[in-house]
């Protein structure tokens, strides 16, 4: 019997570690052109440069000088020098390896998530395979941003609450609040994992006076990094976090966009790409479910609220989680940032957890007495999991063919970089693309005046006296002005408003550059 659960474990032990070595292969080969690159991208690997180079966490500002970052936390610049740093190179090429290694490890903490939550390594190894080839775990990897570390983080703090539900020790709790700060120093959105935590720790507190130890011992781990971080941007900033608080509304279209993508995140996308109506078809279904889910939460919940002693069921953390990050991204998008997109990346954290919930949903179902309902939960498996991996596949396919964001092939080798390298130091240089000057050419860029602020919402008064300073810097031969996208964008009367007066472009492979390059 010994020997049985020894090679068992052995298996699955292997298993994981196979799927992490190829999910990590897989992602590398799928990226030949370098991880994908965006505008936070930018800032994370200016900031890890700026710490390589002794100026702490900094970033180039357009006006020719460094300010502090304090608009993400700095763990991801952080690790991101730590590896150049073990690979003696720019943190650029270092996340070239950093991302499948980060990829690789969740694979496994996902397995590891799901097993403890199910205790059946079949459905461990299933989750596993399915995150390493599905389109959105691919997604979700490909970029250099903070999303990955930030998950593995996550993955950890979920494991380690599991430990904690089992031998409820002091020392777990510490550890759990320790994790989840981490991850809030990764990604801010790691305060809904210190909301679901310490919420669940004072539910357990209330219910027994021994547990309120743990809640220190939880509180001792969870809250000085994030209080010492908050301090800093507070002394250094404009306020907390460099964020203003402001009422704009959550548009309805963001909040709808968001809701499908969350209700068709376990639907093949190709089949839709085939097949429109079936988009509409899996999201009733997926909406049946949730209303399903609900449904069993609140009688889950009903039960425990009912029997004072008993343990909380190993799905309510994931089950909070969810609600408070749905809850964190309303009010972040309402308060905060009106300019954030409710995509794959914004959703990955809810796109795990749906994950994880379906195969503690699937173990339960197989399980069930019902012969019939079995069955279909082992046909549904058979037939859902080839259709749902064909997604990763052809995205990796996808992936091949050009570089994502700044780093197309058509961006890396363009000529620009080296004449904005030789452009005088003392001048001004103002783009549609800031953060790729600032990525490339390593230097200052303003980015370009805009009428409306995306963060706010909101009409900027001071854009005609902006758009002003710059064409006179740019006739006077002390600015000039690059276009990457905007000439290509379609939006001819801000085109139209921003090159008015300043002559012709000079052409430098596909980017247009008005003033003189000298």
């Amino acid at each position: 019997m010994k020997a049985s659960r020894w090679n068992e474990a052995i298996f699955f032990v292997g298993g994981s570690l196979l799927l992490s070595v190829v999910g990590g292969v897989w992602l590398s080969t799928s990226t030949p052109y370098g991880m994908g690159l965006v505008n936070d991208s930018a800032v994370y690997i200016g900031g890890a440069r700026s710490l390589l180079a002794g100026n702490g966490y900094m970033r180039l500002s357009g006006d020719l000088g460094l300010k502090p970052i304090t608009h993400f936390p700095p763990l991801f610049s952080l690790t991101l020098m730590l590896a150049a740093l073990v690979s003696q190179s720019d943190p650029l090429l270092a996340a070239r390896w950093l991302m499948p290694l980060l990829f690789g490890l969740n694979i496994s903490l996902l397995g590891g998530w799901v097993y403890l939550m199910t205790r059946r390594r079949d459905l461990a190894l299933l989750a596993s395979a399915l995150w390493a080839f599905s389109d959105w775990g691919l997604n979700l990897h490909t970029y250099v941003l903070s999303e990955p570390l930030f998950l593995t983080f996550f993955l950890l703090a979920f494991i380690t609450w599991l430990a904690y539900q089992h031998q409820p020790r002091p020392y777990w709790a510490g550890l759990n609040g320790f994790l989840a700060s981490l991850a809030y120093l990764t990604r801010y959105a790691g305060a809904t994992l210190l909301a679901t935590f310490g919420l669940l720790l004072l539910g357990y507190a209330w219910r027994e006076q021994r547990r309120w130890k743990d809640l220190r011992r939880w509180l001792i781990g969870a809250l000085p990094l994030p209080a010492l971080w908050t301090l800093y941007t507070w002394r250094v900033g404009e306020g907390v976090g460099n964020r203003q608080i402001a009422w704009h509304p959550i548009p309805l279209d963001t909040l709808r966009h968001g809701l499908q993508n969350s209700l068709n995140a376990l639907a093949p996308d190709w089949l839709i790409r085939l097949f429109p109506p079936l988009g509409s078809l899996f999201s009733a279904l997926g909406l049946l479910a949730s209303l399903g889910l609900v449904i069993g939460i609140g009688l889950g919940v009903w039960r425990v609220c009912r029997q004072p002693k008993a343990v909380f069921p190993q799905w309510l953390a994931p089950v909070l989680f969810g609600g408070n990050y749905w809850g964190f991204l309303v009010l972040s998008i309402s308060l905060l940032d009106a300019s954030t997109p409710l995509d794959d990346r914004v959703l990955g954290p809810l796109y795990l957890t749906l994950l994880a919930l379906s195969l503690v949903g699937l173990g339960w179902l197989l399980r069930y007495p019902g012969r019939w309902l079995r069955l279909i939960a082992l046909i549904g498996v058979v037939v859902g999991v080839p259709l749902l991996m064909g997604d990763g596949v052809m995205r990796g396919q996808a992936l091949r063919q050009e570089g994502l964001g700044f780093a197309h092939r058509e961006v890396q080798t363009t000529r620009l970089w080296d004449l904005l390298r030789q452009y005088p130091a003392g001048k001004y240089v103002y783009s549609d693309r800031p953060a790729a000057i600032h990525l490339y050419a390593e230097r200052p860029c303003l980015p370009l005046p805009a009428p409306v602020d995306p963060v706010q919402a909101r009409f900027r008064p001071d854009y005609e006296a902006d758009l002003a300073e710059m064409k006179a810097r740019i006739r006077a031969g002390q600015a000039i002005l690059v276009l990457f996208d905007l000439h290509r964008s379609g939006d001819a009367a801000y085109l139209g408003e921003i090159t008015a007066d300043l002559g012709d472009p000079q052409m430098v492979d596909f980017v247009w550059v008005y003033g003189v390059l000298r």
